[in-house]
Formats: C-alpha cells, structure tokens, sequence
C-alpha cells in the first residue's frame, strides 16, 4: 500500500510540475509575441511614414500609397470624393514597391547605426540587386524609378538591357553610377567554340585611399 501511496505521490509531483511548466511556456509564448507584435508595428509604420513620403514626393497629387496592417502595399487614388485601389501591375505601383523596399533597407541601416542594442532587431546594412525594374514602364515612369533609385540603399545593383537603359534612365543614372559593366553573350556556335559570357568594363570604380 505504500508503495502505491509513494507512486501515485510521485505522479502526481509530476503532474504538477507538467502543469507549471505548461504554464510557463504558455506566458513565455505570449511575451514573445507581444514583443514581435510591437517590434513589427513600429517597423510598418516607420514603411508607411517613409513610403507615403517618398512616393508622394514624385506621384501625382491625386494618388498616395499605404502600408496595410499586414503589411501589403496599395496604391489609392482620388477620383472626385472617393479613393479607389489601382490595380497590380501599373507604373505607380512599381514605384511604390521600390519605395517599400528601400524604406526596409533604410530603416535596417539606421537601426544598425543606432547605438542601443536590441535583441530583437538589430538592423544591418544591405545592397539592393534589381533586375530589370523598368520593366514596360513608359518613359516618363522609367524616369521617375532611375530619379527613385539612388535614395533606396548605400549600395544598388541594377540590371538592365540596352533598351530599357537608353533615354531617361540613362539621363537619370549615368552620371552617379559608381562602376558600369556591359555583359556581352557569346552563345558558342562554330567548331571549339562553347557559351560564354564576356564582362567589360564601362566606367570603373572611384577608390579613394
């Protein structure tokens, strides 16, 4: 009979302290989460200050730009009285999406220079690598991205084709660009010959010692 009283003692000690411990992952859990919730509304609306800036400053004054709550881009613009969403695809939202992105980067570099330090988000510095982001854009948005461009990050990466680079873009970054490379393919074709593609240099890099 003692033998079971001193089992059932035990199972029940543990019992309990599965219950505790239950309990404390369960506070645990909700602290983490309270932390993250916090740590991610201060970022979205340091985004959506510094989006609506930035496209505001080269949109039309009937259009603006929005970080929701669960952090999707939109884009309104005033018809009359009433704000209507654009849809997917058009030169605003291009622009607004690289003003989303650089303003993360933005704020990742100035959260890593700060000098209080944070578990929970320390920032850092980072490129940005674009890859033909004028896309179909007309003209005059083509020119509105490359004038965006050079304000997204400390060090930007874009790729373009000779005619998306042509024109305004050209206008816009030639001059402020600190290295340009022109990638030529070579597809190989004849006896020996196999795929290659061939760097060269247009405008080499500003080293200051």
């Amino acid at each position: 009979v003692s033998a079971d009283l001193e089992n059932a003692r035990e199972e029940q000690e543990q019992a309990t302290l599965a219950k505790k411990r239950w309990r404390a992952a369960l506070q645990t859990r909700a602290e983490i989460e309270s932390s993250f919730n916090k740590v991610q509304n201060a970022v979205r609306k340091l985004a959506d200050q510094r989006v609506s800036s930035m496209f505001e400053s080269i949109a039309h004054k009937d259009l603006s730009a929005e970080i929701t709550d669960e952090f999707e881009l939109r884009i309104r613009q005033r018809v009359g009285d009433q704000w209507t969403e654009l849809s997917k695809g058009t030169g605003e939202t291009q622009i607004a999406s690289l003003a989303f992105i650089g303003s993360l980067v933005a704020i990742a570099r100035e959260r890593y220079e700060k000098d209080t330090q944070s578990s929970y988000f320390t920032g850092g510095i980072y490129p940005i690598v674009m890859d033909s982001p004028f896309g179909a854009l007309d003209d005059d948005h083509r020119r509105q991205v490359a004038h965006l461009i050079p304000d997204l990050g400390n060090q930007i990466i874009v790729l373009v084709t000779d005619s998306q680079w042509g024109g305004p873009v050209e206008s816009e970054m030639e001059d402020i660009a600190g290295a340009m490379y022109t990638l030529d393919f070579d597809d190989g074709t004849g006896d020996g010959n196999y795929p290659e593609t061939r760097i060269r240099t247009e405008k080499a890099v500003k080293v200051d010692y």
